[in-house]
């Protein structure tokens, strides 16, 4: 289940969440983490992101390229 303030996004080829937290521990910049689960497991990949850093495109293009594989395969 999503936690609260999350977006549904496509993960590896499921339906995933996003969520962005805009106050971290230390006072400065944000995370962005990405979930999704899969064949039982929940996998998650997250981006920090100082103060300064508005520019999300690599870490777009990471989530973008995921993608699960059917169990066995290799």
């Amino acid at each position: 289940m999503a936690p609260d303030g999350a977006t549904v996004v496509p993960f590896g080829g499921v339906d995933g969440w996003q969520k962005i937290t805009t106050e971290l521990s230390t006072g400065e910049g944000r995370s962005v983490a990405v979930s999704a689960y899969s064949n039982g497991y929940c996998y998650r990949m997250i981006a920090y992101f100082g103060r300064e850093n508005k520019d999300d495109a690599i870490f777009s293009r990471m989530i973008d390229s995921f993608e699960f594989i059917a169990s066995g395969a290799q």
